[in-house]
């Protein structure tokens, strides 16, 4: 009979921990549901939806082992050494979860380098290429899982089993590393937009490493105490750390814009001091103001929207659009932009918060 506090005192203790997970994640998703099901498309909301099911699934199974074997055949020697069903099937869930969840921040990446002007799509498409590797090699341990009956027989599989953690704690720290060097190509110099851009890394950055730790400690486990389930322990809990990563990340985008936004704005002129409840429109080579009507904040989705005229020499006329203080915002004009570098007039900084 296997040493209880080893084995399934390891993993009675990684299904508490993988429950209050699992509890955090019905937390955001309801979050999610009430603040984007309706905004978000249909790919992200299929994706929200996919990676809750897999995670209920996976706390079923681990339930259901936890409970066959510490109640229903407690004391029954024979039953404990072997490996009952939903101990084998409750990784595979995990396996696609961590799948999906990578190969959604190396999208992430994609998106934001395909508006670069250097644009470098190989680098998120070698990202992904070693998501998909080690999704074989997970599956390929999860088959081999499947073909065992006894559980001193798992210590045979430790080198496949490592392999496969190896490859995703690289993918995690990857995938934070190179996404933090993308979102700083996109500081503009304004503080406020960097302010929100170095939130967002560090929080990637804080997320990445977090189940990072979970593997390496998985890996070291492996190697020290391959012959109980302590690893297990580790494995459970920073695979769950993904489906709460996906989440609190399309949740973050809401806080952001929260931060970010005022009730009183003030302007970006091209020249001289900013003043309040004004707003300039930059590249323009003369003083000349324009004072027109007060247009809603709301209808100001870019600035492609405002007319635009020039004067005698053929370049635009600076606007300065008069803001209504009593007008709800969502962004604040003090530093609402990130520049374009397909040239023309700034890109507004809405669309760093959807990308993320």
């Amino acid at each position: 009979m296997p040493d209880f506090n080893s084995s399934f005192g390891a993993i009675y203790i990684g299904n508490v921990l993988t429950a209050i997970l699992w509890g955090a994640t019905c937390v955001q998703l309801y979050f999610y549901c009430t603040t984007y099901w309706n905004k978000d498309s249909w790919i992200i909301k299929n994706l929200v939806f996919v990676v809750c099911v897999l995670e209920t699934i996976h706390q079923v199974f681990s339930t259901l082992s936890n409970y066959a074997y510490l109640v229903t055949h407690w004391g029954d020697s024979d039953y404990i050494a072997n490996i009952n069903w939903s101990l084998k099937a409750q990784v595979f869930p995990l396996y696609i979860n961590i799948f999906l969840v990578q190969s959604f921040m190396v999208y992430r990446i994609y998106e934001f380098r395909k508006r670069s002007l250097q644009k470098k799509l190989w680098l998120p498409a070698i990202l992904e290429l070693t998501v998909v590797a080690y999704l074989g090699e997970a599956l390929s341990y999860g088959s081999q899982v499947v073909t065992l009956t006894k559980l001193e027989d798992l210590s045979s599989l430790g080198n496949t089993a490592i392999s496969g953690v190896a490859i995703s704690t690289f993918n995690d720290i990857a995938i934070a590393l190179v996404f933090a060097y993308v979102m700083h190509q996109q500081k503009t110099g304004f503080q406020k937009t960097t302010t929100m851009i170095n939130r967002i890394v560090l929080y990637s950055l804080n997320t990445g490493f977090c189940t990072a730790i979970f593997g390496i400690a998985t890996i070291i486990s492996t190697l020290a105490a391959g012959n109980t389930n302590l690893p297990d322990l580790f494995f459970f809990i920073g695979s769950r750390l993904y489906a709460n990563s996906l989440l609190a990340i399309l949740n973050l985008r809401n806080k952001s814009r929260m931060i970010n936004s005022k009730n009183e704005f003030t302007s970006l002129g091209a020249t001289g001091t900013p003043s309040a409840g004004e707003m300039h429109v930059l590249g323009s080579q003369t003083n000349q103001t324009v004072r027109p009507d007060q247009i809603a904040l709301k209808n100001i989705v870019s600035l492609l929207d405002i007319p635009q005229t020039k004067n005698a020499s053929g370049l635009p006329i600076p606007h300065n659009v008069k803001l209504n203080k009593h007008t709800p915002s969502v962004t604040d004009y003090k530093t609402p932009f990130v520049s374009n570098t397909s040239g023309g007039y700034p890109q507004l900084e809405e669309n760093i918060h959807d990308s993320v």
